[in-house]
């Protein structure tokens, strides 16, 4: 799937699969997304990539095309914080991690060297 959100393009690619709370989830990975698209200048993209992890369960990788962010600042997510954007409330993150670990799973964020921001979802099997 593809679409372009305030000229950002966001990809999507892979298989969802499990017992889950879509509801909830889909709410979780829209604040992910959204945040990635805000941190991605114009023009640049959006990957959704969502696979069968080893062990069985899935894992869903949010990545953005923005400048990245130092390890203080991701040692720091997860948590209430400010939002930097302009009409951000500081808790899409807190609530789509909240959501994630009632599923058993865990969010975890990184910044490669070559910039940009990662958001890994993994979520275990359900048999």
């Amino acid at each position: 799937m593809h679409s372009h959100t305030n000229g950002i393009a966001v990809s999507c690619s892979g298989d969802l699969t499990g017992e889950w709370d879509r509801n909830r989830l889909h709410q979780a990975l829209g604040n992910l997304i959204g945040n990635a698209i805000d941190a991605s200048p114009a023009g640049h993209s959006v990957r959704v990539d969502a696979r069968v992890a080893p062990a069985g369960g899935q894992r869903w990788i949010i990545a953005d095309t923005g400048a990245g962010m130092p390890a203080h600042v991701l040692a720091g997510l997860g948590g209430v914080v400010r939002s930097a954007r302009p009409f951000g409330s500081g808790f899409g993150i807190a609530l789509a991690d909240g959501t994630i670990r009632a599923h058993g799973g865990t969010l975890r964020f990184e910044s490669p060297s070559q910039g940009g921001t990662r958001a890994v979802i993994e979520l275990p099997h359900h048999p």
